[in-house]
């Protein structure tokens, strides 16, 4: 097996092409096997306009969030962003979404990788189901798709 070797990092302003590039070649590449055709339209994840969104959320992450990066030695190969839901006000309620990661790189852990890294970062301030993660019933439309929210508790409960 052909194992490559990848490092997971903050993501820095540099580096917000390169996350839109990889967030628009996964969804190129993924969402047409998923979706009814004539459904998706591979210009709502141009790099240039998902890169203005990175901006955006680069700009709003502060110290409740981050983009996390796994990179190779010579690019970013996956992407991924958490941080604490403050629209819920639940103290210890945090999210992990956008986890992308380039075709080119699928199956091999990177994904689990970013997600993981993610929680232990969460877990030092106060994938999905199988890491125990519960749907919370919000359904965010969005343009394409819809986004299911998941949410995990970051604090330690007694189980009767």
């Amino acid at each position: 097996m052909n194992k490559r070797l990848f490092n997971i990092r903050v993501a820095e302003q540099s580096d917000l092409r390169s996350v839109a590039e990889v967030q628009s070649k996964a969804v190129i590449t993924a969402y047409p096997a998923v979706l009814p055709p004539g459904v998706f339209d591979p210009e709502f994840v141009a790099p240039e306009k998902l890169e203005l969104e990175y901006e955006s959320l680069f700009a709003d992450l502060g110290s409740d969030g981050e983009i996390l990066v796994a990179c190779d030695d010579a690019q970013i190969v996956g992407i991924c962003t958490y941080g604490s839901d403050t629209e819920l006000a639940v103290p210890g309620v945090g999210y992990v979404q956008r986890v992308y990661v380039d075709p080119d790189w699928w199956n091999l852990g990177i994904a689990s990788a970013l997600v993981d890294r993610a929680l232990e970062l969460l877990s030092d301030r106060a994938f999905y189901e199988k890491r125990r993660w519960r749907y919370d019933r919000l359904v965010r439309v969005k343009v394409v798709g819809n986004e299911l929210r998941y949410t995990k508790s970051l604090t330690t409960r007694a189980v009767d």
